[in-house]
């Protein structure tokens, strides 16, 4: 239903939702997927987990990769940072560590 890779310690106002170890420099991004929920005591359970900054193993996968390949039978759409990064049967999201130099004087 839900899946969101990140390298942050916020998405939407949820702190920490995917991981609560966000490294930046790690090359490695975090990752959680949420399942459809079939009843309205899942979708209760999965609610009150993202409310809680919980991970519900029954209902949610979280993991780390710096490669992350999603491909699905039906289009599917996307969002990068906010903006419509539009729609994809296949999205492919790797994470070059360390390829950007930050200078602070």
């Amino acid at each position: 239903m839900y899946g969101m890779i990140t390298n942050s310690l916020s998405v939407g106002g949820f702190k920490r939702l995917s991981s609560k170890y966000v490294e930046f420099d790690d090359g490695l991004f975090e990752v959680l997927l949420i399942k459809t929920p079939q009843t309205p005591m899942e979708l209760q359970s999965i609610m009150s987990a993202l409310l809680m900054n919980e991970i519900n193993d029954d209902y949610m996968v979280s993991f780390k990769s710096g490669h992350v390949k999603i491909t699905c039978d039906e289009k599917v759409s996307w969002t990068i940072d906010g903006e419509d990064g539009g729609y994809y049967y296949e999205s492919e999201i790797m994470n070059h560590q360390k390829s950007v130099n930050i200078i602070i004087k």
